[in-house]
C-alpha cells in the first residue's frame, strides 16, 4: 500500500488513472454539468457559507471548505489558508482588512506611494509591479468565468490584501521597497496571460486546475514575503534574510512557470500529469539541498562561535533541585520577578539578584531559566559563570554562548550569522 498526502500531485495522478479504468470514456462527453480535473471531476471552491460577509468574524473564513457540485471530488483549501496564517503571522485585524482590498485599491495605494516618493524626491521605478497586477487582474477574471469558485471576491481578497500589506510595510524604506518590487516582477513575469487562453482553459478541465495551483503558489509567495517583513527586528537583518527568501522562491517560480507552459503549449492530460510529477520531484530535490546547505552553514557558524556548552551544568542543577518540592516557587511569585518576565509590561530589563556564597543563587537561577523558556515568542539565553574558570568567565565566551543560543531558537537568523562568520576574516569570533 502506498500513501499520499491530500496535497500531493501524485494523488491526483493516481485518481485520474483509476477514474479512466472505472469510468467509461464517453461518460465525460455527455451533456453533463461535470468536468475533469486530472481525470477526476471539478470542484467548486467556496467558503463554508455561500456568502462571506466582509464585516463578519474571520472564523468563518477558517472553515473555508469546498462546496462540491453533485458527484464531484472535494477540493479543500483550508490547509492552505491555515498555513498562510501560520507562516505570515498576520493578525486578525490585518486579515479582516483583506476583504476591503480590491485591484483598484492596490492601484490607489501604488499611486499614493509614488506621490509620496515624488514629494521626498526619491522616485522608485514602480512599473515593475505591472506584470503582477495585470496577471492577477486577468487571473481573477478567469477564476470568475471558470466557475471553480462561488465567491471570487473571497479568494481574491487573499491576493490583493496581502499585496497591499506588503507594499505598505516596505514602502517606508527604499532598499526594502526595491527588493519587494523586484520579487513581484520576478513572479509576475512567470505568469501566463490568461485572457489570451481563455477559451482553451474553459474547454479543458485539467487546465483549469492550473488556476488552483497558481492560486496556492501566490498564497505561499505572499505568506513568505510578509513573514520576512513582520519578524521582530527584521530591518537589522534584512539584506541576508531577503537573499535567502529570494533563493527559496525558486520552487514557486518554477511551479508557476510549469502552469504557464501547461496552458500556452496546450498539453494533453498525460503531459500535464508528467509535468506535475516532475515538479514534485524537483521540489523534493530542492528541499533536500536546502536542508543540506543550512546544515553546512550552521556548522560554519558554530565553528566560528565555538560556544561554551551550558546545558550539562543546567541539567546538573535541575537534578540537584529535584529532591525538593516546587523549589523556588517563592521567588517566581515575587511581583518584581513576574513583571520582569512579562515581555509586554517590563520597564527595567535588568534584574539583579544578590546572595552570599552557598545561598542557592545558582539553583534559583536554574528555576528561572526553565520558567522563562516556557514563555511563548521569547528567546531565553543563559550562561553559568563559575569562579576560577577563566575560559568561561570572559566577555567573549559569554557572547559566543549567548549568540549560539539565539541562533538555536531563531533559525531564520542563520543567513545573518553565516554572512557575519564569512565576512569576519577570523576563524573565531573576537570582540
Amino acid at each position: 500500500m502506498i500513501k499520499f498526502t491530500r496535497e500531493s500531485h501524485n494523488l491526483h495522478v493516481i485518481i485520474s488513472k483509476i477514474a479512466r479504468i472505472l469510468v467509461p470514456t464517453d461518460h465525460f462527453d455527455r451533456g453533463t454539468n461535470t468536468a475533469l480535473i486530472d481525470g477526476s471531476q471539478t470542484n467548486s471552491i467556496v467558503p463554508a457559507q455561500d456568502r462571506f460577509e466582509r464585516n463578519g468574524n474571520i472564523s468563518q473564513a477558517q472553515n473555508l471548505m469546498t462546496k462540491p457540485v453533485s458527484g464531484t471530488l472535494q477540493l479543500d483549501l483550508t490547509a492552505e489558508f491555515h498555513q498562510f496564517r501560520l507562516i505570515s503571522n498576520v493578525n486578525k485585524e490585518e486579515e479582516q482588512g483583506f476583504f476591503d482590498v480590491t485591484f483598484f485599491e492596490v492601484q490607489a495605494v501604488c499611486n499614493a506611494i509614488q506621490a509620496d516618493q515624488e514629494r521626498r524626491q526619491s522616485l522608485i521605478y514602480m512599473r515593475r509591479l505591472d506584470p503582477m497586477l495585470a496577471a492577477m487582474k486577468e487571473f481573477g477574471d478567469m477564476v470568475d468565468a471558470s466557475g471553480i469558485s462561488h465567491d471570487n471576491s473571497f479568494l481574491m481578497a487573499y491576493i490583493w490584501g496581502p499585496m497591499r500589506l506588503a507594499l505598505d510595510i516596505a514602502s517606508s524604506i527604499d532598499d526594502v521597497f526595491n527588493s519587494v518590487l523586484n520579487s513581484y516582477q520576478d513572479i509576475g513575469e512567470q505568469m501566463p496571460r490568461f485572457q489570451n487562453y481563455r477559451s482553451l482553459i474553459m474547454s479543458k478541465a485539467y487546465l483549469r486546475e492550473t488556476l488552483v495551483l497558481i492560486y496556492k503558489d501566490i498564497l505561499s509567495f505572499h505568506a513568505a514575503m510578509i513573514q520576512q517583513l513582520k519578524r521582530r527586528g527584521w530591518k537589522k537583518v534584512f539584506r541576508p534574510s531577503w537573499a535567502e527568501f529570494v533563493y527559496r522562491l525558486q520552487p514557486i517560480k518554477e511551479s508557476i512557470a510549469r502552469s504557464k507552459r501547461s496552458i500556452e503549449n496546450d498539453i494533453s492530460i498525460i503531459e500535464f500529469e508528467k509535468l506535475q510529477m516532475l515538479g514534485a520531484d524537483a521540489l523534493h530535490t530542492f528541499q533536500t539541498n536546502c536542508t543540506a546547505q543550512a546544515a553546512y552553514h550552521r556548522t560554519i557558524v558554530l565553528q566560528w562561535l565555538a560556544p561554551f556548552d551550558c546545558w550539562p551544568d543546567h541539567y546538573k542543577h535541575r537534578q540537584t533541585r529535584s529532591i525538593c518540592t516546587n523549589p523556588g516557587t517563592w521567588l517566581l511569585d515575587e511581583p518584581q520577578l513576574k513583571e520582569w518576565m512579562d515581555p509586554e509590561s517590563i520597564q527595567t530589563p535588568l534584574l539583579w539578584l544578590r546572595g552570599i556564597p552557598g545561598a542557592g543563587k545558582t539553583i534559583l537561577a536554574s528555576v528561572m531559566i526553565d520558567k522563562v523558556r516556557c514563555i511563548s515568542d521569547t528567546t531565553a539565553v543563559f550562561m553559568y559563570c563559575k569562579y576560577g574558570e577563566t575560559l568561561r568567565n570572559t566577555l567573549v565566551s559569554l557572547a559566543r554562548s549567548i549568540l549560539a543560543q539565539i541562533l538555536e531558537q531563531n533559525p531564520h537568523l542563520l543567513p545573518y550569522f553565516h554572512e557575519k562568520a564569512c565576512s569576519s576574516g577570523d576563524a573565531l569570533l573576537t570582540l
